[in-house]
């Protein structure tokens, strides 16, 4: 009887499963689709769907508690932000500023310079190393870690389905995605280019676009996040996480990392989006031992390469002209 009950319980789990994708590219494997899953059964996932997690790599999660409100106030200290002059934009960007406070314009994907695409980094929980426009839009540190911390603690449930129970390090991205202007072309038709994140996990707040009058917008067809070439427009209270490199490399390949990419949208809208990046100690060390995944990152793992080395190798793959993250 109670095995009964089991199974029961978890078909009303499955079938209570929303697809969050807006469309299929041709050529994505039939079934390969984003799963969305009520954050009131995130403790109760099934044992089928976390071998579908760790199998393609992703999972979204709706309805989280205080999401909304915090991304509401988030948006809006991000548009302050990103209104001010490159002069007084500058004043956040530190020296070493791969992977702290901001940056535009400076990550190269496959020989295409990500032009239109700025960058806000900060730890999460706040730290002293941390740069803020306190002077200028005061009210951006408050509403960047409000958000980021609500990711952090979502993914803080997720990552034992991972099996990953260790102390981890959070970091926060606030990204800008510059509107086109008309006429102009840098070459690229993305902004941001197809990669996977270089750590453990990433958690992923739904994009938002805005036309040239600072309206709230649909999605422009065709632009936007894609997740192993699917095209993704969750709504709003919808988190996205994605499995790292590092997490495929520590699992031998039985963990898959999630390529992914931004396309452009038609000149005058621009995008903004927030990812949380949840990594290992800095001394973790990697020791793969699948000839294949060993293959896949030959360009820059080594036997007992440590985390911190590893994210130093990926900062610089990535931004080859930049400061290196210390």
């Amino acid at each position: 009887m109670k095995q009964k009950i089991k199974f029961l319980f978890a078909a009303i789990i499955m079938l209570s499963l929303q697809n969050v994708t807006v469309a299929m590219d041709e050529g994505v494997p039939e079934g390969n689709t984003i799963r969305l899953l009520p954050y009131s059964q995130l403790a109760e996932l099934s044992v089928t769907m976390v071998e579908e997690f760790h199998r393609v790599g992703y999972i979204a999660i709706e309805n989280v508690p205080g999401f909304e409100e915090a991304y509401e106030n988030f948006l809006s200290a991000a548009r302050k932000f990103t209104a001010l002059s490159p002069e007084q934009q500058a004043t956040c960007t530190p020296q070493d500023y791969s992977g702290n406070g901001w940056s535009s314009g400076v990550e190269t994907f496959n020989g295409k310079l990500d032009t239109y695409k700025g960058s806000y980094y900060a730890k999460v929980p706040n730290e002293s190393t941390n740069v803020w426009p306190d002077e200028l839009v005061p009210e951006l540190r408050d509403a960047y870690q409000a958000v980021a911390t609500i990711v952090l603690n979502v993914a803080q449930e997720i990552l034992p389905l991972i099996g990953f129970h260790d102390d981890i390090q959070a970091l926060g991205r606030m990204l800008h995605y510059k509107a086109v202007p008309e006429g102009e072309d840098d070459g690229n038709p993305n902004w941001c280019g197809k990669h996977c994140d270089h750590g453990l996990l990433t958690g992923l707040c739904p994009e938002v676009y805005y036309n040239e009058a600072g309206e709230i917008v649909d999605r422009p067809e065709g632009s936007g996040l894609y997740i192993e070439g699917i095209p993704v427009a969750p709504r709003r209270n919808v988190l996205l996480f994605q499995m790292g490199e590092f997490r495929e490399l520590m699992a031998n390949g039985e963990m898959r990392a999630t390529e992914h990419w931004v396309q452009k949208a038609p000149s005058g809208f621009e995008r903004y989006a927030m990812a949380v990046f949840f990594d290992p100690p800095n001394d973790t060390q990697l020791n793969c031992t699948n000839p294949d995944i060993i293959a896949k990152y030959a360009d820059r793992y080594e036997p007992g390469i440590t985390y911190k080395e590893w994210g130093i190798k990926s900062y610089a793959k990535y931004n080859p002209e930049g400061s290196v993250a210390k």
